[in-house]
């Protein structure tokens, strides 16, 4: 049985999101603080998954007590992001990314920075339960740092991204400006593809100094 929980700011559309999915009938307004019990049901249209709907919490550090169930849901749902979607498909493709280093976490956020290079630093700070990472990083940094990633890690990484061209828009505007989609697939794939190789190779070469 799989679950999916709701989870975020109040009046944001999350109990009228839970009533279409479900076909129950929980109580919405145009206003906060209407939905103040946890609530949960089968979607329709996905057998064997439930939906769970919880209050609505301005930040991951509860002022309420309806705040503090639905933090607590959250930190408990992502405590071990392993066990979820998301870490099934990262454990998917870390094979990918073990040249370089990397575990799946890792791999997870270099896909997600495909939508903007900043992305990458969100996605780290949700997979290790910090809030407002992008805001202040050295919770983050700290956290990394104690994951065990390795000085050989942190440069292919760096090397990777230096050379990679990962940026939607930045395709976009090179399609839109030189007339060609194909062109700009192209140099994805061929960036890519040197900037995987350039980060194996540093990875290697770090390895071997006497540090």
């Amino acid at each position: 049985m799989s679950k999916v929980i709701l989870i975020g700011s109040p009046n944001s559309g999350k109990s009228l999101l839970f009533n279409r999915l479900t076909g129950l009938h929980q109580k919405v307004s145009n206003f906060p603080g209407v939905t103040v019990d946890v609530s949960s049901g089968a979607i329709v249209e996905i057998a064997g998954t439930t939906l769970v709907d919880f209050p609505g919490t301005y930040s991951l550090q509860p002022i309420s007590g309806e705040e503090r169930v639905a933090t607590q849901h959250f930190t408990d749902a992502v405590a071990d992001p392993g066990e979820s979607w998301l870490g099934w498909f990262g454990q998917l493709i870390e094979p990918v990314f073990e040249p370089l280093g990397l575990d799946w976490r890792y791999g997870v956020a270099i896909l997600s920075s495909f939508l903007a290079r900043e992305v990458f630093v969100g996605t780290l700070g949700t997979i290790f339960v910090i809030e407002g990472a992008e805001e202040n990083m050295v919770p983050l940094v700290e956290q990394i740092q104690a994951s065990g990633l390795s000085l050989a890690s942190g440069v292919s990484l760096l090397v990777f991204f230096a050379i990679a061209l990962m940026c939607v828009s930045s395709l976009a505007i090179l399609g839109r400006e030189s007339g060609s989609s194909r062109l700009a697939v192209k140099m994805f794939v061929t960036y890519g593809i040197a900037a995987y190789i350039a980060a194996v190779f540093a990875y290697r070469l770090t390895l071997l100094l006497p540090i």
